[in-house]
């Protein structure tokens, strides 16, 4: 049985359970039958996970002295039964209606209900959607919590091979900088109408991700007509922290032993934000860890200049977020805002693979660059990705790469190879976006005018041409990095 059970079915059940539980008597044997009988694999529909749990959370509370009168406490049961008979479907717990469904993490034991319209999705991909849930049967006085929950189909063994590995990464590689997967979930057989396996990723809910935080400051409307020297001195010490904590998220990957592994798709749609009313109070979410949060892409993104990513890279650009539009304080030059003191978060682990790859023949080289334009966004692509040259051997350099575009964006809002700077009609210089292909990431990187740009302006162009450099066995390292920005800070 899918769906929701009729009435009948419904009355039924719940006449069976409270004429044993008046026969049986104490607590304990009544548990102990209602185990048995919600296992039975002979009743299709009480033979699941979340209908299993919940209904012996049903039977403690009834069989406990609860100081209900009878008629209250079986209403109560049954309207309890009636939901969640309409709650499950063949996913073992992911059960589907007009309205939404609610998913059963078996690991974890939560219950999370989600509603698929469009006031709840957070992103959408060809092949995965991410979208908000809460928590189905929150305990009674305290705040329902929200989580963001991505949905994967799994259409081939390609994409089998993507999920088990995001699953894998996140346990992998433990650090405060990198987001936290509270669970996830498989179906065990093919799904109707996708005909495939659907896979879902539970996460914390954040507050957005980087790209939110660059259009509700640095990109928003009267950012330059009104910033003041001391808000760029504040702005830039903590871009060049929350820089300097992802490349040690980043450097969690590079120096992983017995393997290093490469991120490949790194972009400010992957690195969320966890406000500091979020590292504090973390009643929108379930947070995992004291110091971070956790990915996979989203409060509706913003895709400008986020470049393409077809086949595999099939993603949603994955912000975790409710949020859109500014926020109160932010843009008009201030940055008193809800984005000061955040902790970046990476996230989306769907591209991860063995940094080393010796390129020693032409078919080879061919199927690392398809495997980039499938994962990599071309405007943080290294330029070896694009045609890997025969006999080379890659390595971590090639997220270095990214690394250095990430924190021209993270200073200026975009990608130095998807934008350009202009002088607009009040004699201000302005940053433009633009086409990106291979010429343009082989091109160099652009400059803003000298007689335009603040001390920190200058730095941050500096740092960034340093570590893009276009030959990769002259490309600096994860480490080297991490020291020059640390020195920076000093």
């Amino acid at each position: 049985m899918s769906g929701a059970g009729s009435d009948s079915d419904v009355s039924s059940l719940f006449k069976v359970t409270y004429k044993t539980s008046l026969l049986f008597g104490p607590p304990y044997r009544i548990l102990r039958l209602s185990l048995l009988s919600l296992r039975s694999p002979t009743d299709n529909f009480t033979n699941r996970p979340s209908y299993r749990t919940h209904g012996l959370l049903l039977f403690t509370f009834y069989l406990n002295d609860s100081g209900f009168e009878s008629d209250y406490m079986l209403t109560l049961l049954l309207e309890c039964f009636r939901g969640l008979l309409g709650s499950i479907s063949s996913l073992g717990g992911a059960g589907s209606g007009s309205g939404g469904s609610i998913i059963h993490f078996r690991r974890s034991g939560l219950d999370v209900s989600t509603e698929l319209d469009s006031d709840h999705v957070l992103g959408e991909g060809a092949f995965s959607t991410v979208f908000i849930g809460v928590d189905a049967y929150p305990k009674y006085g305290h705040p329902t919590k929200k989580y963001a929950v991505k949905r994967m189909y799994l259409q081939s063994e390609e994409f089998e091979r993507a999920y088990t590995e995001e699953v894998a990464s996140f346990s992998r590689f433990p650090h405060p900088n990198v987001m936290t997967l509270l669970d996830a979930q498989c179906s065990s057989q093919e799904d109707t109408p996708t005909n495939c396996r659907t896979a879902y990723l539970l996460f914390p809910l954040m507050c957005g991700s980087l790209r939110n935080q660059l259009n509700d400051t640095v990109l928003s409307p009267g950012w330059a007509d009104n910033v003041s020297h001391s808000v760029n001195q504040r702005r830039f010490r903590q871009t060049l922290q929350q820089f300097v904590d992802v490349c040690r998220a980043f450097n969690c990957l590079h120096t992983h032993s017995p393997m290093q592994y490469v991120h490949q798709d790194i972009k400010p749609e992957n690195i969320l934000i966890r406000t500091l009313h979020e590292n504090h109070h973390s009643s929108g979410s379930s947070s995992g860890r004291s110091s971070s949060s956790s990915s996979s892409s989203s409060s509706s993104s913003s895709s400008s200049g986020s470049g393409n990513r077809g086949e595999c890279g099939k993603d949603v650009e994955m912000a975790l977020s409710p949020m859109s539009g500014n926020v109160a304080g932010a843009g008009a030059g201030k940055w008193d805002s809800m984005w000061e003191g955040g902790t970046p978060l990476l996230t989306d682990f769907g591209s991860v693979r063995p940094a080393v790859i010796h390129i020693k023949d032409r078919p080879t080289s061919l199927r690392v660059a398809d495997e980039a334009a499938s994962f990599c966004t071309v405007s943080y692509r290294s330029p070896e990705l694009f045609d890997p040259p025969k006999g080379c051997t890659l390595d971590t350099r090639t997220d270095v790469w990214g690394l250095g575009c990430l924190l021209f964006a993270w200073w200026f809002g975009y990608s130095p190879f998807e934008s350009e700077f202009v002088v607009n009609d009040r004699g201000q210089c302005e940053i433009k976006v633009t086409d990106c292909g291979h010429s343009k990431v082989l091109s160099k990187m652009p400059r803003k005018p000298d007689k335009y740009c603040s001390p920190e302006d200058r730095k941050i162009l500096r740092l960034s041409e340093w570590i893009l450099e276009q030959d990769f066995t002259k490309r600096v390292y994860t480490d080297d990095v991490i020291t020059a920005v640390e020195d920076e800070l000093r």
